[in-house]
């Protein structure tokens, strides 16, 4: 809980005066979207293939208030990493 609230206030403090003169913190906008995005993306694809597909999805349905089709287990080992990699490596090459 305190983790969050301190991640919040953060959030708020880097992203506030970027709201106020984007162009003066361009750069912090550009590293947040452009690079640590798909980061965060990146490593949750990892996590998630580290953890196993079958563990994750148990975990899942356990605090899920809806049910979750099997068919993310397949889509969470195979498509999903895919992508993210797909993106974060477009981001570099594309800029």
């Amino acid at each position: 809980k305190t983790a969050t609230i301190l991640f919040g206030l953060l959030a708020f403090v880097i992203g506030a005066p970027g709201a106020i003169n984007p162009t003066y913190f361009e750069w912090i906008i550009n590293i947040s979207t452009v690079y640590l995005g798909p980061l965060g993306a990146l490593i949750a694809a990892l996590a998630l293939i580290k953890l196993g597909i079958d563990k994750a999805y148990e975990e899942l349905r356990k605090g899920a208030l809806i049910e979750f089709p099997a068919i993310w287990k397949p889509w969470a080992k195979y498509v999903y990493p895919i992508v993210v990699i797909i993106v974060y490596v477009s981001q570099f090459i594309l800029g």
